[in-house]
């Protein structure tokens, strides 16, 4: 009895998908000029590729192998908390993540419940200036209002920022802080009270790229 194609186990024929169709051929390396890489350098462009840092507001184009209209992959920005959201998985971490350690994720949340053997190819397609990349601003009552950059390959807190803004001035409401801080095409508002974190009641606030700290003005 002929069982090729049918999937049995100890056959040849290529895993079927969860959902029913066989995994794709990955598309071959291309060189600049358009022709196939030579192999040589095809194996330095992808460890190359592979090892660049993911970081928030690269623009990725992630492809997953087979796709279907359940799954699929598309370019999207690594949004302000340093994820991506992809149909059934939801939002993936992969900030601070080597490219091809990203493709791993993916490739392990997609072959627990959904895909057999899947194939992810992960490209950033643009990065953004490190200036911006890296930084945010504090406004309002502190003593140097502006932008301050993050420490590469590191945090900064609420306290860090508005001690490196010279402290609060002497009408400022340490009391009502407001963090304002895009995720994607939403903006949202973080309220933290400062008095509260020096006393050690609350916890202090890591803070994003691209957020903008307001420290308002008591009245009293």
């Amino acid at each position: 009895m002929n069982l090729a194609g049918t999937g049995a186990k100890g056959q040849t024929s290529q895993p079927e998908t969860a959902l029913g169709k066989q995994p794709a051929q990955v598309p071959l390396e291309k060189s600049p000029s358009g022709g196939e890489a030579s192999p040589d350098a095809a194996g330095k462009d992808a460890e190359k590729r592979r090892l660049s840092k993911i970081e928030i507001g690269d623009r990725l184009n992630i492809k997953i192998y087979p796709e279907d209209e359940y799954i699929r992959g598309g370019e999207m920005e690594v949004s302000g908390e340093g994820t991506i959201t992809l149909p059934l998985l939801g939002r993936v971490t992969v900030q601070g993540l080597q490219v091809g350690e990203a493709e791993r994720e993916i490739v392990g949340l997609l072959a627990q419940d959904y895909l057999v053997n899947p194939v992810v190819v992960i490209e950033v397609t643009k990065r953004v200036e490190e200036k911006e990349k890296r930084s945010l601003s504090i406004l309002g009552q502190v003593q140097k209002p502006g932008s301050y950059e993050i420490p590469p390959e590191g945090k900064l807190t609420l306290l860090q920022v508005i001690s490196l803004a010279g402290g609060f001035t002497d009408v400022a409401n340490v009391k009502k802080i407001k963090i304002i801080r895009k995720d994607g095409d939403k903006t949202r508002v973080i309220r933290a009270n400062a008095e509260s974190i020096i006393s050690g009641t609350d916890p202090d606030v890591e803070l994003k790229q691209g957020d903008v700290v307001h420290v308002g003005e008591s009245f009293f």
